[in-house]
């Protein structure tokens, strides 16, 4: 069984929404030539939804999250479904995909570390298809069965990532100094920048505050050591995967692809 959108982990931007199957159902997709056939994103969310239920089921009931943005010339996709998994990790398939052609359709297998409203991606290799093509069904539906084929492969890579980097120790000047260089190369963008050194000096910090402007509670989870109060590489990626969620939300899984792999490369 699964939930839809009890779990709102999807940063929107103005144009953005959390939509039901039964939004997407009813969506009319842009034709914008004789060659562009789109595929119609109640489709491509429901085969991926379906196949992990049918994978994963047995672990409890799962969580997905659909979000659509609007654009002048279509529509941007952005889902997850996520599962029970180990060691905090939660099983993950996200995907996205866009009816105008801007970028293709992905599916990932990820991993999730969830405290407290925060979904952090652990990624492990990104599949796209062909753009809105006549063939770009039957590439996804393949992809699809391909990757959660292979799924416990992927999710053992990502424990073990995240294991490497949380005995890691990092301190405070390194971190800062990584965050600069990942900026300066291009890995995340100067605002994003500026949310992953505040989240590195503080965790929790960026945390929308309550009512009466005082800090969010949840800040304290956080900032022990269970959270990611402690200085090592893991809490790093933590501050930098809260700077990533400024941004589209179609963009989420390229995103995070980078920094997982760039950060990979910084602790080898």
């Amino acid at each position: 069984m699964v939930q839809f959108n009890s779990q709102k982990t999807i940063c929107l931007t103005p144009s953005a929404k959390y939509v039901t199957p039964d939004d997407l159902y009813q969506m009319r997709h842009p034709i914008l030539g004789s060659r562009h056939k789109p595929t119609p994103f109640y489709d491509l969310s429901m085969h991926a939804i379906d196949k992990a239920e049918q994978m994963f089921g047995f672990l409890g009931e799962g969580s997905a999250e659909l979000v659509v943005n609007k654009t002048q010339t279509g529509h941007h996709l952005l889902g997850k479904v996520r599962y029970p998994g180990d060691d905090g990790i939660s099983r993950l398939i996200a995907f996205r995909s866009s009816d105008n052609q801007d970028f293709a359709t992905s599916v990932a297998a990820c991993g999730e570390v969830f405290m407290c409203a925060n979904g952090m991606f652990v990624e492990s290799g990104v599949k796209s298809v062909r753009k809105n093509t006549k063939n770009a069904w039957t590439d996804y539906v393949g992809i699809v069965d391909n990757l959660l084929g292979r799924y416990e492969t992927s999710y053992a890579r990502i424990q073990e990532d995240a294991r490497v980097l949380k005995n890691i120790q990092c301190s405070e000047r390194r971190g800062a100094e990584l965050i600069g260089y990942a900026e300066y190369q291009g890995v995340i963008k100067p605002q994003q920048a500026a949310v992953a050194r505040k989240e590195w000096r503080e965790p929790g910090s960026s945390l929308p505050k309550l009512g009466d402007g005082s800090q969010d509670q949840r800040a304290h989870l956080w900032q022990s050591d269970e959270g990611f109060g402690r200085r090592t590489a893991w809490s790093l990626y933590n501050a930098c995967t809260e700077g990533l969620k400024k941004g589209s939300p179609a963009g989420v899984i390229s995103r995070h692809t980078q920094i997982h792999d760039w950060m990979m490369n910084q602790a080898a």
